[in-house]
């Protein structure tokens, strides 16, 4: 049996469109992998009887989804990239020009987000590549604390929102069936599978 041991590389593109034709740009790294969290809503199963037992069946499809990617920390320009942020300005402080991002009423972009599972069978580590192609970031909270005694490494997390994808498939998740042996080799995927 499998057992999960880990979450590294989460990575995004931005994702467009024509018709079923699914297109990815401006691959980059989303921040260093800490945590992820899928939470999957599916339609109810509906059952049809006959002869008194289940003839039919019908539901138990993926119909929506959120998830939760913790990452040690949001660059700025990664975050302008998911969010849809307009371009730094400029500021004059004391004779200095200063660079401040606006967090405004810009839309974020459907994008296409990433990520290698780590697991071990038997003493065997393998490594999957996870693709969620269509999702959109939420504006993130931001939370911290004052240095004490020691250090209280504080993590940021990113809420996003999960959708099927415009191919005919309409997929809203794959992940590499090939276990590969690096991690290395499973990012080399993400970086194919999202260009």
């Amino acid at each position: 049996m499998a057992v999960g041991t880990g979450y590294s590389k989460p990575v995004i593109a931005i994702y467009s469109n024509s018709g079923n034709v699914v297109t990815y740009t401006d691959f980059s790294d989303l921040g260093r992998g800490v945590n992820i969290s899928l939470d999957v809503t599916a339609s109810d199963i509906n059952n049809f009887y006959a002869d008194n037992t289940v003839a039919e069946t019908a539901g138990g499809v993926f119909s929506s989804g959120t998830g939760t990617a913790t990452i040690d920390g949001l660059a700025p320009a990664v975050a302008r990239k998911i969010l849809g942020l307009s371009e730094p300005r400029t500021v004059q402080v004391d004779g200095s020009d200063v660079s401040v991002q606006g967090y405004g009423a810009d839309e974020p972009p459907f994008c296409g987000f990433g990520y290698i599972y780590r697991h071990q069978n038997n003493g065997a580590v393998t490594y999957i590549a996870t693709v969620l192609p269509k999702v959109k970031f939420n504006p993130p909270g931001r939370s911290a604390e004052t240095q004490e005694e020691s250090i209280n490494w504080q993590t940021q997390e990113l809420t996003f929102s999960i959708y099927r994808d415009d191919t005919s498939n309409a997929e809203w998740m794959n992940e590499s069936v090939t276990e590969f042996s690096t991690e290395t080799a499973a990012y080399a995927y993400l970086q194919a599978a999202l260009s």
